[in-house]
């Protein structure tokens, strides 16, 4: 109980609406990381941290908070061997992506945080004056209920400083190599994951902490 209680408390330091991930601002990541970190709901919760947190072959900038946090409820919490396998299989994808990506600085610019602000306000407006000005096709309207159309406008609007969240993003993810690799070996000795994902997270992390010594 204490365990998951000071997984929550560092789930809610997390300013999650300042985030975002394949599908829009990441506030739903919250509510699945304390699901996972109570034993419920796992295999939606994995299936997030697969879908949107790592999507195709793409980390994302809730990607370095959510999977530190991920990787924290994997080595205290007892969970069904499918939702471990999950979220393995995520951080799995995301090595083999920082092996190959080059990364920018891990300190985010302050233009690029000042254009998600701003994406934020014109989503707000654009939806307060109901005009659909942003979506995925002419006759598909959107609406800014999960915060896609907020994603949508940064990277419409501000390509180069979405550019600099996502170079950003993968410096982030490879600060987590050491943190990784003792989940992995925690897990293995437990005995709760397959070993042949074990094996394969080994394989995928072991280029990006060398990349960071």
């Amino acid at each position: 109980m204490d365990d998951e209680r000071g997984i929550d408390r560092r789930i809610d330091e997390v300013a999650w609406d300042q985030l975002f991930h394949a599908f829009g601002t990441a506030g739903d990541t919250a509510h699945h990381l304390r699901a996972l970190a109570a034993g419920r709901e796992c295999a939606q919760a994995a299936a997030h941290v697969g879908t949107a947190i790592v999507h195709q072959s793409t980390v994302w900038p809730a990607s370095a908070d959510a999977l530190r946090l991920g990787c924290e409820v994997l080595s205290v919490t007892v969970l069904p061997v499918p939702a471990v396998d999950g979220v393995l299989a995520a951080l799995a994808e995301a090595g083999r992506v920082l092996s190959l990506e080059v990364g920018g600085d891990p300190q985010l610019p302050r233009r690029a945080r000042e254009a998600f602000f701003e994406a934020r306000r014109l989503a707000a407006e654009g939806v307060a004056d109901d005009e659909v000005r942003y979506g995925p096709g002419d006759d598909e309207p959107v609406t800014d209920e999960a915060g896609e159309i907020v994603v949508e406008i940064l990277f419409t609007e501000f390509p180069d400083e979405a550019a600099e969240w996502m170079r950003s993003a993968v410096v982030r993810m490879r600060e987590l190599a050491p943190l990784v690799l003792e989940t992995l070996d925690a897990l293995g000795r437990r005995g709760a994951a397959s070993p042949e994902l074990l094996d394969a997270c080994r394989r995928a992390w072991a280029e990006p902490a060398a990349v960071r010594r």
